[in-house]
């Protein structure tokens, strides 16, 4: 059974070339553009990812995160943060944060995942 991973950023062609790079590797990527959506997602889906990724910009994406780890099995979650910062809001609970930069590319993600699986 592949592990399952959730996305909350709102660059949908990131999310689908993520997406690509992990189930290349039997990683199922559950994409969300929105907080909203991504709520909908695990109450609907009743889904229990392993791993969250959050972009830090996004939102109310830190109080999301936050509720997460209030859930069972509890989620690790990494940030996505802008070059050069850290995320204030929810810097304690994240277990990796990543700079969004434009060399990013879903490749560097596909390590961080796995890292944290």
């Amino acid at each position: 059974m592949p592990a399952t991973v959730l996305a909350v950023h709102n660059n949908v062609a990131f999310l689908l070339a993520l997406a690509v790079q992990l189930e290349n590797r039997k990683i199922h990527l559950i994409p969300a553009a929105t907080v909203r959506q991504a709520r909908s997602l695990l109450d609907k889906l009743k889904l229990k990812p392993r791993v969250v990724i959050v972009n830090c910009r996004l939102s109310g994406v830190c109080q999301f995160a936050m509720e997460l780890q209030e859930r069972r099995p509890r989620p690790k979650i990494a940030g996505i943060v802008s070059e050069g910062s850290s995320c204030a809001k929810c810097r304690a609970i994240l277990s990796a944060t990543v700079e969004m930069a434009p060399q990013q590319t879903p490749q560097m993600w596909v390590g961080v995942i796995r890292a944290l699986l």
